[in-house]
């Protein structure tokens, strides 16, 4: 029969137990595990060579995510009140770092979806992907419907107040 619980939540006396959904029998693929819920600073970074000068943030906020199982989805908005290249190689491309987990190593696997940009002084992101593997995000913008997708780099950047700005959503896998 159902189980109803009126006051309190369910605990387990020990770790690495889980709520079996959908399966008769406790079988690691139907176990539900891990649920976990935080905030994270995403920070733009070069993706290679040295890092940038320095960088005020305006309009951002503390960036969400969710866990659930080995499925990530992190949420963010992010925009610079000034920024001095200073080192940065200006070819390099742009990424967020900060992320809560590393994405899982698929070999080939990238996840890519839109996001909103606006205010920057070059191209203008429209999207944004995770890595196999890595532990941030990168920028990308096409310049045509037909062209392939471009890597943002340190050059798109705009250097003066209220610039850069970045809102998005992505799911991936750790």
């Amino acid at each position: 029969g159902d189980t109803t619980i009126t006051n309190g939540d369910i605990v387990f006396a020990t770790a690495g137990k889980g709520i079996v959904l959908g399966a008769t029998s406790n079988t690691a693929a139907n176990t539900l595990d891990d649920y976990e819920e935080g905030s994270w600073t995403p920070a733009y970074t070069p993706t290679s060579g040295a890092a940038l000068g320095s960088v005020t943030y305006v309009g951002s906020i503390p960036g969400r995510y969710t866990k659930i199982g080995n499925l990530v989805t992190v949420m963010g908005y992010i925009g610079t009140a000034g920024i001095t290249v200073g080192s940065a190689t200006a070819s390099a491309g742009v990424g967020i770092s900060g992320l809560p987990f590393t994405a899982a190593s698929l070999g080939a696997g990238n996840w890519t979806v839109g996001c909103g940009g606006d205010k920057w002084g070059g191209e203008v992101p429209s999207m944004i992907e995770s890595r196999s593997g890595a532990a941030n995000l990168r920028l990308y913008y096409r310049a045509s419907i037909t062209a392939n997708e471009s890597a943002i780099t340190v050059a798109d950047m705009g250097t003066g107040g209220d610039s850069n700005y970045v809102r998005f959503q992505i799911s991936y896998r750790v």
